[in-house]
């Protein structure tokens, strides 16, 4: 019973560092996916912010393509669960007026929008930075945990051939 101890703690151990590795695959996957959004919406922010401080009165055609990045921006807080309900039905309303109706209201609003934007754009850092940090903790965690598994196994390991060897001899 008790030659059988560390061949079962290995297989124990190789099995919990296997499911350990899968986990970390699931978690990076999510990590880039949410990496990228978010790296996606910064920037996207960062344009439709630029080209509204730049643009005192848009073409129609400029207008329509800050529109549909904000409006991407806007459906990305809200899966994130990013930025207020106040900001988000502020840029929502600007974003349901029909076109001819925002261009009149852009010079009126855009101060607005770009303050709420702007907002936004800090709420996406911080997010952005949280899950970064939450990304190095899970891969030290990571680490460590397989440090310590692998220390194991070799201590297992030798432990075995020590209980073979002694076997062996007469």
């Amino acid at each position: 019973l008790h030659d059988a101890l560390p061949i079962c703690d290995i297989e124990t151990t190789e099995e919990e560092m296997k499911k350990a590795e899968e986990e970390r695959a699931k978690e990076l996957a999510l990590y880039k996916t949410n990496e990228a959004d978010l790296t996606a919406a910064l920037e996207a922010l960062t344009g439709a912010i630029q080209k509204m401080k730049a643009s005192k009165s848009p073409s129609l055609l400029q207008f329509q393509s800050m529109r549909q990045t904000i409006k991407t921006a806007m459906m990305l807080a809200d899966a994130l669960n990013i930025g207020s309900a106040g900001s988000q039905k502020t840029v929502s309303m600007f974003l349901q007026q029909a076109p001819e109706v925002q261009m009149e209201d852009y010079k009126f609003h855009s101060d607005d929008i770009i303050a709420t934007l702007e907002k936004l754009l800090g709420q996406f850092r911080e997010e952005k930075t949280s899950v970064d940090a939450a990304e190095v903790k899970s891969v030290q965690e990571f680490t460590l945990f397989m440090q310590i598994k692998t220390d194991l196994l070799k201590k297992l390991n030798h432990e075995l051939a020590v209980q073979k060897r002694t076997k062996q001899k007469p």
